[in-house]
């Protein structure tokens, strides 16, 4: 019995199918579809991280949160020095309330609050209090109001607009200052430092965004003064060219946004002749506020030029003498109250450490990733890809590697400050330009940027010059001062790194290079200006460092890799021999280059061994001779026939492969294909070198993190055992390399299904396992790119469509008929959503886009092909194939042309184009040489796009910048793919496997998976699955007009064509593709009734189609909908990126807290993590195997651990007192929110109406009489501002909320004032005219309030203090913020009976605020004795029955609940819905979905013939014609997922 399980794995489902695969008799035994939400959130067809909009919302409640809490600490500082109001007490007051309960104490509010007429105003009090002397309360208000507003904080660390702009500027002054430089020098310089952004061949228009607009002008006028090109201006002399350039780049309106208005506001505020920020303003303030030049908000202001400025001339001018201005390091300019209220008003903290969000290493999966910026992995980049540069003499046979020599001489190039990348031609250029290389000319470089910026301010000897400089290289003992360390040139050197990395201010690094690296001033700076790249590299500093020695020493990456932990692995006696050292490194060499020509051979070896198992053959003398033949053939095949004759060790290389196949054929099984890692493990323990048990510790150069497998437990945590056996199913996907949250998601969502299958006996790891991939699994901008794509080809046929019928008609005369009504409904699918219904079929187009491609000619014969000689019933041109689909497996239409039919049946055949004559050969290059040149000019954009990634200014540009280069690498693959097929010598093994099996990136993550558990796991490609789909009949077909057999879209209108996938991916195999590469031979010979036969011969039982066309009616598709809105964020508290254990501190005899001279708290003792039995957990110390611990003691040496994986051994980690060290429990921080939207985004406003008397407002003391409801309450109205756009309609007018617009608009009448925009225009209107009662000016209005047709819910109440104004009391009505409902979380059926005894439903809607509330962490206690609806119902007392949510399953009766498990699974298929949606409270509607429905909703509503929304009622066993429908609570005749029945991720449903 042999078991293959398919798997379809997508975006969001799993389609899965087990065969049960016999000689006899072959079977479906299992098969199911699993839906789940995708990984990202959709809107509207654009894809987002689902974290986005949360984490934009949390940014914002943070900035807020961090702004109170800076008010607070500066109202503790005023209140504690009797500046405001308030006493301590009550400032802390407001903290204990989290924020929520502002002061309200009469004398703060009037402190608070702003007189015009008195001058009471806190710019006022900034200006005085600049200049004189004023009162302690009117200082403490001018205080805080700069603590309200401090300004901007310039960081050098910050990747914004403005900072690039300044780090361009500051490499511009570098050059200019450079006078050595002449013209030429110059320009490059300049060009250099543009040259990521292409601005050569780009004009303005071409920017992507402002910054690169300003970027562009930047260098377009330097050239041009360099190049003395300015109108009216003489710039031929270098000093004037410098000067000019100087002037230019240090505008205000040059240096950034914010920069510049800060400089322009300089500016102004010295022409105004005021010494502060707060003597400006508040001039500003006097002047007419309704003009935009005097709006004090629209001005961009610096926190350290403007507001501390101003802090410290107010400081000075108050008396409060506490500033050292010889100072400048914070903690040492101020003192007293200075300081305690530049603490309070300036302190900023550092940014939070991002370390956790940096992946981890592929090598050491402990460690992260090293940044790009270390000069270590600069070294290491710059290595690793010198020692792959082969070049050929003109003299030369072969390729060689660079000798010591020629690498050495390369090197300068890489540290070029002007050039941090550059294109291959440099070096080519230094090691000769006669010779060949294995790098195009354009090929893109990466320089050294860190290590060349360095050089740049310290010489070509710059490590050994910094270390010399370096003052801080003694590392003294805290407890000890005796004892010192003298830090390693490493180690200072990662000091002088970490400096560049870290530091805000140009100013402190200013101060570090003078003091510490003892620069002069001006050197100073320069060092200040290094910018440092902030990107991660694929392996940590740790790795890098050990693997850059050997990469130094010449050898490979691959190899260098090998080499780089050996010392882990190899015994230490062997390992510091230095003749073994060198064998070793020797033997790895060779290991890696003849691995590749090592497995070809084996893979011939086993093609001709199954060959002979297959057809029962066995090993006798007699029979050598054809086995030699057998084995011969499959090497040629392998290696390709060309290569193979030519290989120089084809003897030797024969001959052991004969010799491994007749020992194997006499044994009856295969020979082992190892990776190259076991290869080396084998070398190793051979030669006696290795340490037992240290395989896991070689480095592996082209790794894949290790999925484990794990032991299945049950609830109680014991193993689940199968006929006697532990059962072993997946672990967790989660690795550091997969960052893809919908590539998780579905890993995710696998686990849970294999494992299943695992538990019910149906699978084990003997069963074969097939997977295709959905593309969309890529990560997020390939998927766009791949998505634009699809797209553009699409509206290219289609476009192609219309040409076709144009060129058709001119050509013939005769149009494409359009067809019958009867023949429209039978061509549906081959219109290709053709508006005109006229008839142009998928092959018609195919051949019209192969035509254009050839530019109308014949690739093989030269002749021009028209229009209608490839259209019709017997066409003089077809579609061939370059590469024959029978020896290629290749049916893509890369491998496809237009051919003259004569020439393709009766000289071309099968042959490649490689095989034809000389003669007909070397007249089709020609013919194809504008695809060459077509991929050469898009592998030079490709270079283009990957330098200008580099220069991205932000993410979003980045990420345009890879969704562009990822669409130019599928139109070059396709163009190079296209040509490569001519110029093709042979077809080897490989290129045909490849037309197999995905090869993709997540395609191996996910194979890898599998084999953690499964012996036999093949990815394989959508495009073979789909032939065999057509071939047995699982595609809908028709007939052309022609009569030719046309095939349908793929109809994914149900859920089931994923298991209808799956069950065709089960049924692959190599066999399989070596009869469709059969059956495609015998098409292109004209005998396709042959190759249908044989295809239809290959169906696994004879039964198969019906079968599976059958499986609509018999699988139950199961949706999982996780209910994450109760679910709290849990993770260790940190602080500055470190976790904070538990801990107890020390108190005093009076219970306060002891705390040392630095003023935190001393620790008495930590809190440590204990096991089930109470016992202590000790920190895991080095690792042992089984001979290591024979010698030690357990308990006092070391201790051992059980696991699902068995038992390990470790030493016990000990402190400087030999004492055994223990794991610490850590603080947790607990999230306290909910997740998912709780309201919809925008507020909705609240007006009251006034009552009217003869149409106009009844008043009372000259106030309005408001209108009042039933309970005497004033009445609420819910107002929106809303846009108006192109679709604001009559019924939008009259829910206008301003009845004199309303009344204007209708007078006009809306189509007569609707702008182009969809804006609405009033015209102005004179006193008297039209009946107007006043003048009216024109009005422009592009937004407007509307009245809202739903009663929105509160969310909150307004603040406080916002409540005890005037105004406030005035309107009650307005205490409260209100929002439209998102979505309701639940709604809850009550069932009972009457007092007649007849059944009698009621219900209640929960919302996500209320369900958000209940489910708060701090709501505990009230959770403790509430549910979250009440039980009875509070007015009818029905007891509860449900709780339902949106995406549980239901399965609907029709009288009585107990008829469902009388039903047949084929009738309970027809009665399982999906709750889609609950409905507002309004209707309380329950919104259901037929489980297999898999259509957009606006499809499903067209379908059902309805103009919007679902068909009502229950519409039971209707469900193919109405699969969405809408039942009230009364008509709830359903019985629920979880509470009455369960669906397992298989499928089956369980009643409970």
């Amino acid at each position: 019995m042999s078991k293959v399980l398919g798997l379809d794995l997508g975006t969001n489902s799993i389609g899965w199918a087990l065969l049960d695969l016999r000689d006899e008799e072959n079977k479906l035994e299992g098969k199911g579809v699993l839906i789940f939400s995708e990984g990202v959130k959709k809107e509207k067809g654009q894809e987002k991280s689902k974290a986005a909009e949360r984490t934009g919302f949390r940014s914002a409640r943070r900035i807020k949160f961090r702004r109170k809490i800076r008010k607070y600490q500066t109202l503790l500082v005023l209140a504690k020095h009797d500046m405001c109001p308030l006493t301590i007490e009550e400032v802390k007051e407001w903290r204990k309330s989290n924020f929520k309960k502002y002061p309200a104490k009469p004398e703060f509010l009037e402190w608070l609050r702003t007189d015009e007429e008195q001058n009471i105003n806190p710019y006022y009090y900034r200006d005085k209090a600049s200049r004189e002397k004023i009162s302690k309360y009117n200082l403490g208000r001018a205080l805080y109001h700069i603590a309200q507003r401090r300004g901007f904080l310039s960081n050098r660390l910050d990747q914004s607009d403005d900072n690039l702009i300044k780090s361009k500027k500051d490499e511009i002054q570098d050059i200019i200052n450079n006078t050595s430089l002449n013209k030429v020098d110059l320009i490059d310089a300049i060009e250099a430092i543009f040259e990521t952004y292409e601005f050569k061949e780009k004009k303005k228009k071409d920017c992507t965004n402002a910054t690169e607009e300003k970027l562009w002008s930047i260098r377009k006028y330097i050239l041009n003064v360099i190049e003395n090109k300015i109108k009216g201006k003489d710039y031929s002399k270098n000093e004037d060219v410098r000067k000019e350039i100087d002037r230019y780049i240090n505008k205000p309106e040059n240096l950034g946004a914010v920069q510049g208005n800060i400089s322009e506001l300089n500016t102004a505020i010295s022409e105004a002749n005021c010494k502060t920020l707060g003597q400006y303003f508040w001039k500003l303030y006097q002047q007419d506020r309704n003009d935009a030049k005097n709006k004090i908000r629209n001005n961009y202001t610096s926190r350290e030029d403007h507001y501390l400025h101003e802090f410290e001339v107010i400081c000075k001018t108050q008396g409060l003498d506490s500033i050292n201005e010889a100072k400048k390091d914070p903690s040492e300019r101020y003192s007293g109250i200075v300081k305690e209220l530049y603490k309070a008003i300036f302190y900023q903290r550092p940014l939070k450490s991002q370390k956790g969000l940096i992946g981890k290493c592929s090598l050491e999966p402990n460690r992260v990733r090293c940044t790009v910026s270390r000069p270590e992995y600069e070294l290491f980049r710059m290595y690793s890809f010198i020692n792959t540069i082969k070049l050929k003499e003109p003299t030369a046979e072969k390729f060689r590697f660079l000798n010591s020599e020629e690498r050495e001489s390369i090197k300068s190039k890489f540290f070029r400050k002007s050039k941090p990348t550059f294109t291959f031609i440099d070096i080519k250029k230094t090691l000769g330009e006669d010779n060949k290389y294995n790098y195009k000319d354009n090929s893109t470089v990466s320089g050294c940027p860190t290590v060349s910026a360095l050089i740049s301010v310290f010489g070509d000897d710059w490590e050994n010059i910094i270390y010399e400089n370096y003052t801080d290289k003694i590392i003294r003992n805290l407890k000890n001062d005796k004892s010192e360390e003298v830090k390693s040139k490493e180690d200072v050197t990662a000091d002088v790194w970490h400096v560049l990395s870290t530091f805000t201010s140009d100013e402190k690094l200013v101060d570090f290079a003078k003091n510490k690296l003892q620069l002069s001033q001006k050197d100073a700076e320069k060092f200040s200006k290094i910018h440092l790249k902030k990107d991660y590299a694929s392996l940590s500093l740790y790795a890098i460092k050990k693997i850059l020695p050997y990469l130094e020493k010449g050898l490979l990456y691959s190899h260098a890799v090998f080499m780089a932990n050996m010392d882990k692995i190899i015994k230490p006696e062997r390992w510091e021999n230095n003749e073994d050292r060198e064998l070793i490194e020797k033997e790895v060499g060779e290991i890696i280059n003849n691995h590749q020509e090592e497995n070809k051979m084996l893979f011939a070896v086993n093609s001709a061994l199954k060959i002979c198992f297959d057809n029962h053959q066995t090993y006798s003398k007699e029979a050598e001779t054809g086995y030699k033949d057998d084995v011969e053939k499959q090497l040629k095949k392998e290696f390709g026939e060309k290569t193979w004759d030519n290989k120089p060790n084809k003897e030797a290389l024969f001959s052991e492969a004969f010799d491994i196949f007749i020992q194997h054929l006499k044994e009856r099984k295969h020979p082992a294909i190892k990776r190259i890692d076991e290869k080396v493990m084998e070398f190793l323990s051979d030669n006696d070198l290795l340490i037992p048990n240290t395989f896991n510790k070689l480095y592996h150069p082209s790794d894949i993190e290790k999925f484990r497998s794990v032991k299945l437990k049950d609830k109680d945590g014991n193993v689940i055992k199968i006929d006697g056996k532990e059962a072993i199913g997946l672990g967790s996907p989660d690795v550091g390399s997969i960052k893809n949250p919908m590539a998780m998601k579905a890993l995710h969502q696998l686990k849970k299904l294999i494992n299943t299958l695992i538990l019910e006996g149906q699978i084990d790891e003997n069963t074969k396992v097939n997977i295709e991939l959905s593309r969309q699994l890529n990560d997020a901008n390939k998927r766009k790119a791949i998505e634009k794509w699809q797209n553009d080809r699409k509206e290219l046929f289609q476009e192609y469509e219309k040409k076709i019928k144009e060129l058709y008609k001119i050509e013939t005369g005769n149009e494409l008929k359009e067809v019958t009504n009867e023949d429209i409904e039978k061509f549906t699918y081959a219109l290709e959503q053709r508006k005109d219904k006229k008839l142009v079929s998928k092959e018609d187009v195919m051949k019209y886009v192969l035509w254009e491609e050839q530019n109308h000619i014949c690739i093989y014969t030269g002749k021009t092909i028209s229009l209608s000689s490839f259209l019709g019933a017997n066409p003089q041109f077809d579609i061939e194939h370059t590469l024959p689909r029978s020896r290629s497996w290749d049916n893509s239409q890369m491998n496809k042309t237009l051919c003259d039919k004569t020439y393709n049946q009766q000289t071309k055949k099968e042959r490649m184009p490689i095989e034809l004559s000389e003669k007909d050969y070397s007249e089709i290059l020609p013919r194809i040489q504008h695809w060459k040149d077509k991929y050469e000019a898009l592998a030079n954009e490709i270079e283009k796009k990957k330098r200008s990634t580099r220069g991205a200014t932000d993410k979003e540009q980045k990420d345009k910048l890879i969704q562009q280069r990822h669409y130019l690498q599928m139109e070059y693959n396709y163009w190079k793919g296209k040509y490569d097929r001519f110029v093709m010598k042979e077809i080897k093994e490989g290129f045909k496997n490849s037309q197999a099996v995905d090869i993709g990136i997540i395609s191996k993550y996910a194979t890898a998976y599998l084999k953690s558990v499964f012996k036999k796991v093949y990815s394989v490609k959508g495009e073979m699955v789909s032939e065999y789909r057509k071939a047995w009949g699982l595609h809908d077909t028709f007939k052309d007009k022609w009569g030719r057999t046309q095939y349908q879209p793929k109809d994914r209108s149900n859920h089931i064509h994923h298991c209808i996938d799956a069950v065709t991916i089960a049924c692959m195999n190599k066999n399989k593709y070596d009869k469709l590469a059969h059956a495609w031979g015998l098409e292109d010979k004209g005998e396709f009734d042959k190759a249908k036969k044989e295809l239809e011969n290959e169906k696994p039982w004879d039964t198969f189609t019906q079968d599976v066309r059958n499986l609509e009616n018999e699988v139950f598709i199961v949706h999982q909908n996780k209910d994450v809105l109760p679910i709290q964020t849990k993770k260790k508290f940190r602080k500055r990126g470190k976790a904070q254990p538990k801990v107890i501190y020390k108190k005093d005899e009076n219970g306060k807290y002891v705390f040392d001279t630095n003023g935190k708290k001393i620790v008495e003792k930590y809190i440590y993590k204990k096991d089930d039995l109470g016992n202590l957990i000790p920190v895991k110390g080095k690792k042992l195997n089984t001979d290591l611990i024979k010698d030690k003691k357990e308990g006092e040496d070391y201790f051992k651990i059980e696991s699902e994986n068995g038992t390990k051994f470790y030493e016990y980690l000990k402190d400087k007192e030999n004492k055994i060290v223990y794991q610490k429990d850590y603080m947790i921080e607990q999230g306290d929110g909910t997740r998912g939207s709780l309201h919809k985004l925008n507020y909705i406003g609240v007006i009251a109406k006034p009552e009217l008397e003869n149409g106009k407002p009844k008043t009372e003391n000259g106030a309005f009489i408001l209108q009042k409801d039933d309970e005497g309450k004033v009445s609420k109205f819910y107002v929106k501002r809303n846009p108006v756009t192109k679709d604001f309609s009559e019924s939008d007018v009259k829910k206008i909320v301003d009845e004199g617009i309303k009344r204007r608009i209708e007078k006009h009448g809306l189509k007569n004032v609707k702008t182009p925009d969809g804006f609405i225009l009033l015209p102005a209107e004179k006193k008297g005219l039209n009946g107007s009662e006043k003048d009216l000016k024109e009005m422009l209005i592009k937004k407007i309030r509307l009245f809202e047709k739903d009663k929105p819910i509160e969310i909150k109440k307004q603040n406080e203090i916002n409540l005890q104004t005037e105004k406030a009391l005035r309107k009650k009505h307005k205490h409260h913020f209100y929002a439209q409902n998102d979505e309701n979380y639940s709604m809850a059926i009550y069932e009972g009976f009457d007092k007649k005894g007849k059944p009698k439903r009621d219900f209640e809607l929960v919302n996500n605020i209320d369900a958000g509330e209940y489910y708060k962490l701090s709501n505990k206690s009230h959770r403790e004795n509430h549910d979250l609806v009440p039980n009875p119902h509070l007015k009818s007392s029905l007891p509860l029955k449900y709780i339902l949510k949106k995406g549980m399953m239901v399965l609907m009766y029709d009288k009585d609940p107990d008829e469902i498990w009388e039903l047949s699974d084929n009738q309970k298929l027809g009665r399982l819905y999906e709750i889609t949606q609950l409905d507002v409270e309004k209707y309380a509607e329950i919104k259901l979905l037929h489980h297999q429905e898999a259509r957009e909703k606006k499809e499903i509503t067209k379908f059902m013939g309805l103009k919007t929304g679902m068909k009502g009622g229950k519409n039971l066993d209707n469900y193919r014609k109405f699969p969405w429908i809408k039942i009230g609570y009364t008509t709830f005749d359903c019985i629920v997922e979880n509470i009455d029945f369960k669906i397992l991720p298989t499928g089956k449903i369980e009643k409970i």
